[in-house]
């Protein structure tokens, strides 16, 4: 590009650019800068002249050009200095902050990390506020961090999108959830025993697992479901009330026993454990306040894998 079309540059350019790059979609693109689609459509046609190449092709799903590609290392490393300099001016106190920090947790995790972050949160910024979202469908979640509804969140497995950063959170070990005085299950059931029953599913919930075996019950038993129920926090009270089996985390139901006549019993497979991993979006990876923010959903984190923190 010569001196001259420097000049001639609207830098804005850049910034579709880069936003239709990495969503793959103009329609994604318009959304992340709360323009219109012809203008993003406007922005890369000028941007084309200026280059002397198509940069991308393709309808549904658009497909860059080797130009493209090259071009793309380039911008971003420059946007990203831009924004670096622009966040590092930002002073950031948490002890003054009065900002309000949302955090989207996904199938019951809340009741674990929600409370400890939020004593961390009043601890360290006494004047923020904190907001725990529930997002149904998860599919929604990138979205949603896209567009700032949400700052981070906390999800039981990892969201396909080339745009968000993730970190490994937490593991939860999977059990077997029954009333007190069920009928049947009283001590730690067989694969035999677990598929003559009907079950209470949570919504949209999954168990991943290395362990064919245990991939073939889950299926079974998701078929065998008589009751299902949009969120964790409902199974405790409606599982009191029937003899329906639920899959839920250890620790979940050991707390849940204070408060309703529910039991856990161990499945009959080895190292069952649904993974919990922290998500935010990499555009906002230079903001000083949701940097602070991610550091600290981490060291929540960090305090029950090692014990500081008691479940």
């Amino acid at each position: 590009m010569s001196q001259m079309s420097l000049r001639k540059l609207d830098l804005n350019l850049l910034t579709v650019f880069e936003a239709v790059y990495e969503e793959r979609s103009q329609q994604k693109a318009s959304e992340r800068l709360y323009m219109s689609q012809p203008a993003i459509s406007n922005a890369i046609s000028r941007l084309r002249h200026l280059v002397d190449d198509r940069l991308f092709f393709g309808s549904r799903t658009i497909q860059a050009t080797p130009k493209a590609d090259d071009l793309y290392t380039q911008v971003h490393q420059a946007l990203n200095l831009i924004r670096a300099e622009f966040f590092a001016k930002e002073a950031f106190d948490p002890k003054l902050t009065r900002r309000t920090f949302t955090i989207a947790i996904a199938y019951g995790s809340g009741y674990l990390l929600g409370g400890a972050i939020f004593k961390r949160l009043q601890a360290e910024a006494p004047n923020a506020r904190m907001v725990i979202s529930h997002v149904d469908p998860l599919s929604e979640i990138p979205r949603l961090l896209r567009e700032q509804k949400i700052d981070v969140a906390i999800t039981k497995s990892n969201l396909v999108d080339p745009m968000l950063e993730i970190e490994y959170c937490l593991d939860f070990k999977i059990a077997v959830a029954v009333r007190q005085g069920h009928p049947r299950i009283t001590q730690d059931p067989s694969v035999e025993e677990l598929l003559r029953e009907k079950y209470l599913w949570v919504h949209d919930s999954t168990h991943e697992s290395e362990v064919s075996e245990f991939q073939e019950f889950i299926r079974k038993a998701e078929e065998a479901t008589q009751l299902e129920v949009p969120s964790v926090p409902m199974v405790p009270v409606l599982l009191s009330q029937t003899d329906l089996v639920a899959l839920m985390p250890w620790s979940f139901i050991q707390r849940m026993k204070d408060c309703y006549p529910i039991e856990a019993y161990e499945l009959p497979f080895k190292q069952l454990t649904n993974h919990s991993i922290l998500t935010w979006h990499r555009s906002f990876s230079q903001d000083p306040a949701l940097s602070w923010f991610r550091h600290l959903c981490s060291e929540v984190a960090e305090g029950f894998r090692n014990g500081s923190i008691k479940i």
